[in-house]
């Protein structure tokens, strides 16, 4: 029982690691993910490439997008934090995994332990019930345009190439 229990455990170990890769991507080169709320034609989702007083570049589907900034009334930037749905998952793993440690300890003990999983799997069940609703909200950062000069200027810091455009790229204007 105990060996079959420590292999459960290292499984669940490894995936947990494997999976954390995934969210943390490496992304110090390229520009933030970004969805443009525009005033005429909707909203886009891309990366930001370039950005300057009267216009932002969107890289779309392979395509770089020129957009004037008086057709855009917000920007969403995609921090890359921890998102509700990630927060849930994590939350699951850490229940499954301090349960089946826990019960394994008891299991050292005594032989009534079967109530030791349900309850710290239910305890972490509850804590990312609650909690993962609030981590959605801190994934994202909304940045209104032209209302909030002051923080529509961080959005420069935001893109792949914070001093402008570079030379030579093909552009559709949008």
């Amino acid at each position: 029982m105990k060996r079959k229990t420590l292999t459960i455990v290292a499984g669940l170990t490894i995936a947990c690691a494997a999976a954390a890769p995934a969210q943390s991507r490496n992304r110090e080169a390229l520009g933030s993910e970004v969805v443009v709320e525009r005033s005429n034609a909707g909203s886009l989702r891309g990366e930001l490439i370039a950005v300057t007083a009267d216009t932002l570049w969107i890289l779309t589907q392979q395509q770089l997008m020129r957009m004037p900034m008086q057709d855009v009334l917000e920007v969403r930037i995609d921090r890359r934090k921890m998102g509700a749905k990630l927060a849930w998952t994590w939350s699951l793993a850490a229940g499954a995994i301090s349960g089946l440690l826990l019960t394994a300890a008891c299991s050292s003990v005594t032989e009534d332990c079967g109530g030791v999983f349900v309850f710290t799997m239910g305890s972490w069940a509850i804590f990312g019930l609650l909690s993962a609703p609030s981590m959605e909200s801190v994934r994202y950062q909304s940045i209104e345009y032209p209302r909030d000069n002051s923080r529509w200027q961080q959005l420069r810091a935001e893109s792949r190439f914070p001093v402008g455009i570079p030379d030579g790229y093909s552009v559709i204007q949008r």
